[in-house]
C-alpha cells in the first residue's frame, strides 16, 4: 500500500518541518513557469466568524527573473467575485525564501491592495511555495502550486492512502471545540479508484473525531 502525503490548504507546518538548503541550486530563476495560487485570509479586525474569512484563487505566470508576465486572482464573495490583475515580481534567496515581497492586485473598478508576502519557502523539490501572507490587509496563509504539462491522472497520481493535516481558522464542527474556534486536524485520508470517493479517519486538537472510515466509501465525499 503507497504512503503518500498531501499538502493540505494550510499546511504551514510544512515551514517548520522543511529542511535547510541542500547542495542543488536554488535561485529566483525556478519561479520561471505557471503556478496555481490559494490564498486563504482572515478578517484583521471587527467580528470573527466562518462567513468573514475570505479565500482567493488563480494562476500567475513567471518569467526567470521572477517578474509576473500573466496572472489573476478571484476572490470567493458571492454572488459577484472580484478578480484582479496582478503584477510585481518576487525574489527567492539561495535558501529558498521569500521574505517581504509583494505583489500589486488590481480589479480595475477603483479597488486594490497588495500581497504582500511575509515570509515562505520553496520546497527543495521546486514544485510547491507555502508560506505567510496578507492580501488586501488581510493576513493568513497561501500556497503556490507548480503547473506541469503532464495530465494528473486520478488512477495513477492521487488513488491510495495519503495522510492528511488541517489548520482551519473557524470550526464549523458542531461537536468537541465551539463552533467558530479555530483547530487543526489530523489523520488519514483514502482516495478511491475511477471515481475519487474518500473515505477519512480525522482527529480535531480537542480529540473529537471529525471524520471515521465505515463500511461506505464515500463516508468522507
Amino acid at each position: 500500500m503507497r504512503l503518500k502525503v498531501i499538502l493540505a490548504v494550510c499546511a504551514l507546518l510544512c515551514l517548520a518541518a522543511a529542511p535547510p538548503a541542500r547542495a542543488q541550486s536554488i535561485s529566483t530563476a525556478d519561479l520561471a513557469g505557471t503556478w496555481s495560487v490559494f490564498q486563504l485570509a482572515t478578517p484583521s479586525s471587527g467580528p470573527f466568524t466562518g462567513a468573514s474569512v475570505r479565500t482567493y484563487r488563480g494562476t500567475l505566470t513567471f518569467d526567470d527573473t521572477g517578474t509576473v508576465t500573466a496572472g489573476t486572482l478571484t476572490d470567493n464573495q458571492q454572488p459577484t467575485p472580484s478578480t484582479f490583475d496582478v503584477t510585481g515580481n518576487l525574489t527567492i534567496t539561495p535558501g529558498g525564501v521569500i521574505v517581504n515581497d509583494t505583489l500589486a492586485l488590481d480589479d480595475h473598478l477603483g479597488g486594490g491592495g497588495d500581497l504582500d508576502i511575509r515570509e515562505a519557502r520553496l520546497l527543495v523539490a521546486k514544485h510547491t511555495i507555502v508560506g505567510a501572507a496578507t492580501i488586501l490587509t488581510s493576513p493568513g496563509l497561501f500556497t503556490f502550486v507548480r503547473l506541469e504539462a503532464a495530465p494528473f491522472l486520478l488512477n495513477a497520481d492521487l488513488a491510495g492512502d495519503w495522510t492528511y493535516h488541517e489548520i482551519t481558522p473557524s470550526n464549523q464542527v458542531p461537536l468537541g471545540l465551539s463552533q467558530g474556534d479555530a483547530t487543526w486536524a489530523r489523520g488519514s485520508i483514502t482516495f478511491h479508484d475511477d471515481n475519487g470517493c474518500t473515505e477519512a479517519d480525522l482527529t480535531l486538537a480537542d480529540g473529537t473525531a471529525r471524520a471515521q472510515r465505515d463500511s461506505n466509501p464515500q463516508s468522507f465525499g
